[in-house]
């Protein structure tokens, strides 16, 4: 790798296309698209997310994660960044719920919690924050 790494840095000084700079644009794109990240975050707490999708449902908030869906929220969020300004929906609004659920299984699981910690803590939020919306403490 390392070798590779030399080689393609001497490439980059020695390129006519240098001043353009072809050879670090170009390289930069060698990774999984956005959809693709989130799709294999998702395949990696399938299990606490389903089941974290089961506990919406009692709050009425009825979300399910398909690639699709993923699809339709990431076409969302970059309507939103590039052009400030799209239509959302219900769905959005749960897709999202999920996906930050999956953030925090990463985020968490990162800095040593176990999932089943996590499912506790996504699961006390979600009581604590229903029932403060329910006393209308917002």
């Amino acid at each position: 790798m390392v070798f590779v790494s030399f080689d393609l840095r001497l490439f980059h000084i020695n390129s006519p296309f240098r001043k353009r700079g072809w050879t670090r644009s170009s390289l930069q794109y060698w990774d999984l698209s956005f959809k693709e990240k989130v799709f294999s975050l998702y395949e990696g707490y399938k299990e606490q997310i389903d089941s974290f999708c089961k506990v919406l449902k009692g709050f009425g908030i009825f979300a399910e994660i398909t690639k699709e869906k993923i699809d339709k929220f990431i076409v969302f969020r970059n309507s939103i960044t590039h052009t400030f300004s799209a239509d959302f929906d219900e769905e959005i609004i749960s897709i999202f719920i999920v996906l930050e659920a999956i953030v925090y299984f990463s985020i968490f699981e990162r800095i040593g919690f176990k999932p089943e910690e996590v499912s506790k803590l996504l699961n006390l939020y979600l009581y604590k924050t229903r029932l403060c919306f329910n006393s209308k403490c917002l």
